[in-house]
């Protein structure tokens, strides 16, 4: 692909995007045992994935996904006593494995994920949090300026208190911090000299959410005082919750479960939609549970959603976390021998996409 940026707004691009999927527990892996000096595959490893091929972006590809959203954590990989400075071989790492998304054609999302200790909602945390934020950020974006718009960046990901019971919830305070990250993640890229002040950027809300008080207190940076058509906003949803996110609950949907999907998207319609800007469901799955009837129930499920997201305009990726057991799994793709784990569920998704 060129490495010019065509004249393509987010609406645009977001019209060519069929149906995305997630490189989900790979390069957003983090382990308390692993330092610094540890080898990049050590990191994508160590939550019992393997190590990323061609050939993986290639099954996804092929199969009808042309989204790739690589989570990626960054903090175990940085030297905060070094300018902030981004370990080079993790750097490396993570733009392989971006090519291998990259070189198949696919748009491809790159974000911060895992990186509470240093990227939080704590007003204590924001002056340090900040100049790492911007330093990453640049340093990231140096390292991918000759990318064409099919590579996006996603500033962060479910950005919130972490370890406090207000972590899934928020304030008023914790709002206002995610709007001040999201205006500088827009305002560092957009004042590069380079192709990247070109390129379709995601925001994202408040951990992710889309709740009402979430969305009542989301603000959307501005490019120079006027709208910027190169915006997306970015939410999660894995509702209902007892049946697509909680292992102890449900494995059954049926009909009368729909209320919960319909009050995600009417909320989006109402409080996102006016903004102008596409929405992306970057994140969405249902957890694989035990019960003879789930593997049916999450294909009545995801048809249902999707239907809903495509009435909405919402474009939706699965996150595939590489696991298919029950309780924990929601992986679509075994990636060690490049089949997939449930391909009727699959077939679901492209036939709604």
């Amino acid at each position: 692909m060129s490495g010019r940026i065509k004249e393509i707004t987010a609406e645009q691009a977001a019209s060519e995007m069929r149906m995305g999927w997630n490189l989900g527990n790979t390069l957003d892996a983090v382990d308390g045992k692993l330092s610094i000096d540890d080898s990049p595959i050590k990191y994508e490893t160590a939550w019992h994935n393997v190590e990323t091929t061609p050939e993986i972006m290639k099954t996804v590809v092929d199969a009808g996904f042309n989204v790739i959203r690589i989570p990626v954590s960054w903090g175990k990989h940085i030297d905060f006593e070094n300018g902030n400075k981004v370990r080079k071989a993790w750097m490396d790492r993570v733009k392989e494995v971006v090519d291998y998304a990259y070189n198949s054609g696919a748009y491809v999302i790159l974000n911060t994920h895992h990186d509470a200790n240093w990227l939080n909602t704590f007003e204590k945390d924001f002056e340090r949090g900040s100049a790492v934020f911007a330093d990453l950020w640049n340093q990231i974006a140096d390292t991918f300026k000759e990318y064409d718009e099919h590579l996006i960046f996603e500033g962060m990901n479910e950005l919130r208190y972490p370890g406090t019971p207000l972590e899934w919830v928020g304030d008023e305070p914790a709002f206002e911090i995610v709007n001040k990250y999201n205006e500088l993640f827009v305002r560092t890229i957009r004042e590069r000299a380079d192709e990247n002040k070109d390129r379709i950027l995601v925001i994202s809300t408040y951990c992710g959410a889309q709740r009402e008080p979430v969305l009542k207190n989301y603000a959307v940076p501005l490019n120079n005082g006027e709208k910027d058509e190169k915006l997306m906003v970015a939410v999660h949803c894995y509702d209902p919750e007892p049946f697509a996110l909680s292992s102890q609950g449900t494995g059954v949907w049926t009909e009368a479960d729909k209320g919960p999907v319909d009050a995600v998207f009417e909320r989006i319609d109402t409080l996102l939609a006016p903004f102008g800007i596409p929405v992306i469901l970057d994140e969405f799955a249902a957890l694989k549970k035990a019960d003879p009837d789930n593997d049916a129930s999450r294909i009545r499920w995801v048809k249902y959603f999707l239907r809903r997201a495509k009435a909405s305009g919402v474009k939706c990726c699965w996150w595939d976390n590489g696991h298919a057991f029950p309780g924990h799994g929601m992986g679509l793709l075994d990636r060690r021998e490049k089949t997939w784990f449930h391909p009727d569920l699959v077939k679901a998704i492209m036939e709604e996409a």
